[in-house]
């Protein structure tokens, strides 16, 4: 009686290790996952960023153009304004 004994404790205590080890696994596995997920958002977070800093470049040229463009229409009205002064002063 004391070998069957012997066997279920040893049965049970390898059982109980191969549980342990399951769940460690599983632990382990749902981690890899959690860490594959997090990869795959940063690598669209940073995909997402890179299309706004293009988008922002491409927003601040568009901007210096409108400004330049600003300077040179205000320089057009200052000359015409000057024109118009001088014109309405001689008659």
């Amino acid at each position: 009686m004391g070998t069957t004994n012997a066997l279920e404790v040893a049965a049970s205590r390898l059982m109980s290790a191969l549980d342990q080890f399951e769940d460690v696994m599983e632990q382990r596995l749902t981690e890899e996952k959690t860490i594959k997920d997090l990869e795959a958002q940063l690598r669209s977070l940073m995909a997402e960023r890179e299309q706004l800093f293009v988008s922002l470049e491409k927003e601040r040229r568009r901007a210096d153009r409108l400004e330049a463009a600003n300077d040179e229409v205000s320089d057009r009205l200052g000359t015409v304004i000057d024109s118009v002064k001088m014109i309405v002063q001689t008659n």
